[in-house]
C-alpha cells in the first residue's frame, strides 16, 4: 500500500491545475479489545512500530479510497459495537474520554492524548465514536444542502443539536445560545462547529516535510489520534467542494456519486428503500 496517503487538500499552480497534498500517516495501537462498550489499548512503555506495539497505517493516493473511509466513518453511527471495534483496530483512535469529548479539549479532563509520555494504557468509549459518526453525518447533511441552496429542514439541524450536546463542551454552546440565536447566519453557525469541533479540536495543521527525494507540504504529522484530524479534514472538504457526495431525497443521509443530476431533480442513494 503507497503509505503517501490521500490527497486531502490541494494547491492552485500557476497553469490552473491542482497539487495535492500528501497527508501524514499515523500509527495505531497494536493492542485494541472490547469491554463493556469501552476500546481498551495498551502498549509499551516506550512504544514503536520496530517493537511490534504501533502499526503505521496510510491510504493510497486514490479519491475513492479517501470516500470510502469517510463514508465507512459516518456508517458507525449506528453500528454495532463490533464495527466499531473492526474500524479502530484498523484505522486508529479518536482520542477521546469517557464524557465523549475529543482530548484535551473536554473541561472535565485532565488526562492526556494518546501517545503521550509514559501513557501505557487507556480506554475510548464506542458511545464517542457514535457520537462524532452522528455529528459529521448531520453536518454533511447540511452543508451540502446549503452549498447546493436547498431547504435545511429544522429535523435536520436537531440531529445536528442532539449530536453536539452529548459532550461537556456542546452542553456549553447550547447554554449560551448557540443554536437559538439569529445573530448569525446557518453557513457562519456550521463553520463554526466543523472549526471548533473538528478543525482546531484534532489539532489539523499544515508541516513541511523533507523526505530525501524532494520537500512536500503534508497535512498533520504522525501520531496516535491522526485519524480524527483526518476525518474532519475529509468533512470539511465534503461539504465545500466534493462534487461526488449528495444527500438522498428519501432518507437524506450523504452519499458518494459519480453523476451530477439535473437542477431541481431529486437525488437517491443506492438503498432499495430509497429506489422505489
Amino acid at each position: 500500500m503507497d503509505k503517501r496517503s490521500i490527497p486531502v487538500l490541494a494547491e492552485e499552480t500557476g497553469n490552473g491545475l491542482f497539487t495535492p497534498l500528501d497527508a501524514a500517516p499515523w500509527v495505531v495501537p497494536s493492542s485494541l479489545s472490547l469491554v463493556e462498550g469501552n476500546l481498551h489499548w495498551t502498549v509499551a512503555e516506550y512504544p514503536t512500530t520496530a517493537t511490534g506495539d504501533l502499526t503505521e497505517v496510510g491510504l493510497p493516493n486514490d479519491v475513492k479510497w479517501r470516500q470510502r473511509l469517510f463514508a465507512d466513518f459516518l456508517g458507525l453511527a449506528s453500528a454495532a459495537d463490533g464495527s466499531v471495534l473492526r474500524f479502530a483496530t484498523h484505522w486508529g483512535l479518536l482520542g477521546l474520554c469517557e464524557h465523549l469529548d475529543r482530548l484535551p479539549s473536554c473541561p472535565l479532563c485532565s488526562r492526556a492524548l494518546p501517545g503521550s509520555s509514559f501513557l501505557t494504557r487507556g480506554i475510548e468509549p464506542v458511545a464517542g465514536w457514535r457520537r462524532f459518526s452522528a455529528l459529521a453525518l448531520s453536518l454533511v447533511r447540511v452543508g451540502v444542502k446549503l452549498r447546493e441552496s436547498e431547504s435545511v429542514r429544522a429535523s435536520d439541524w436537531k440531529d445536528v443539536r442532539e449530536a453536539v450536546v452529548q459532550g461537556r463542551v456542546g452542553e456549553m454552546l447550547d447554554r449560551v445560545g448557540f443554536f437559538g440565536t439569529s445573530a448569525i447566519t446557518p453557513e457562519v453557525r456550521l463553520s463554526k462547529l466543523v472549526n471548533a469541533m473538528w478543525l482546531q479540536s484534532g489539532g489539523a495543521t499544515l508541516v513541511l516535510d523533507w523526505p530525501p527525494d524532494r520537500p512536500t507540504i503534508q497535512f498533520g504529522e504522525q501520531k496516535w489520534d491522526g485519524l480524527f484530524p483526518m476525518m474532519g479534514v475529509q468533512l470539511a472538504t465534503a461539504i465545500v467542494s466534493s462534487p461526488e457526495i449528495f444527500v438522498c431525497s428519501a432518507c437524506a443521509d450523504p452519499f458518494f456519486r459519480s453523476r451530477r443530476v439535473k437542477s431541481g431533480q431529486r437525488n437517491y442513494c443506492p438503498r432499495p428503500d430509497c429506489q422505489r
